[in-house]
């Protein structure tokens, strides 16, 4: 193989998506999240709010069983809605907890701006002014996500979902290309994996979408890396497919 061929190979390497795990996926991990979800004192009819104590297990459990933030809504969504149920979370909640659990970096942080967040809510719609995913931000938020940028109104959200589909979304908007498109919803095609959709716009932007995951903690003595197990649920890893080793382009 000459010099140039080994330059062109090691370039192609450099530029493939670097992605660790594409998780079990919502339709897996359902089962096991909706055990937990029973545990909980959620009343049909009302609104309940979920304590951080009871976020950080929930969020621990996504991350024990390799699920991303979107998967989890999914099955958040799976249980409540059915069971005229709906819940609220602060989002003081979900950054108290960053420091010890990771979202999925910035990729994630940018789709769901936990930064700017006052709250969420889903569930069933007890009002005609309840969505199925309300997201209520400080204030209109705008943020470039690789090759888009991300606008969104200080209440947005999607009115419908259904499993791995967040759909109908008001307040959102892309702009791409100099156009700013209204976002239409977000599929989660295949495990690990998310397509944005946009009305008007011919194809979808496609991310890998990476799952949760547990911040270790230091042993202040030694300074070393300490692996939290103290509340870990064991998950039998699927199996790997074709689909794993695809490369999804820039779009």
């Amino acid at each position: 193989m000459t010099k140039k061929m080994i330059g062109i190979v090691c370039l192609c390497l450099f530029f493939l998506p670097i992605h660790a795990n594409d998780g079990i996926g919502p339709d897996a991990a359902y089962p096991i999240l909706e055990k937990e979800f029973k545990k909980l004192p959620i009343k049909e009819n009302e609104l309940y709010s979920i304590s951080e104590k009871e976020l950080e297990h929930i969020i621990g459990i996504a991350a024990d069983i390799q699920i991303n933030l979107f998967e989890l809504l999914d099955c958040c969504y799976r249980y409540l809605a059915p069971r005229n149920m709906r819940i609220e979370i602060q989002g003081s909640s979900f950054r108290n907890l960053q420091q010890f659990f990771d979202y999925g970096g910035e990729r994630i942080l940018g789709l769901i701006p936990i930064h700017k967040m006052i709250k969420v809510q889903t569930g069933a719609c007890f009002t005609k002014n309840e969505k199925a995913f309300d997201m209520y931000l400080d204030s209109n938020y705008s943020r470039y996500i690789e090759i888009v940028t991300a606008m969104y109104k200080a209440r947005c959200g999607f009115e419908k979902m259904d499993p791995r589909l967040f759909s109908e979304a008001y307040g959102m908007r892309v702009k791409k290309w100099g156009m700013r498109l209204d976002v239409s919803k977000i599929h989660l095609y295949e495990n690990g994996k998310g397509a944005l959709h946009a009305k008007k716009f011919y194809r979808p932007k496609r991310w890998y979408l990476n799952i949760i995951t547990r911040i270790p903690k230091k042993n202040t003595k030694t300074n070393t890396e300490v692996k939290d197990t103290s509340s870990s649920t064991e998950v039998t890893p699927s199996p790997k497919s074709s689909s794993e080793t695809e490369i999804i382009k820039e779009e």
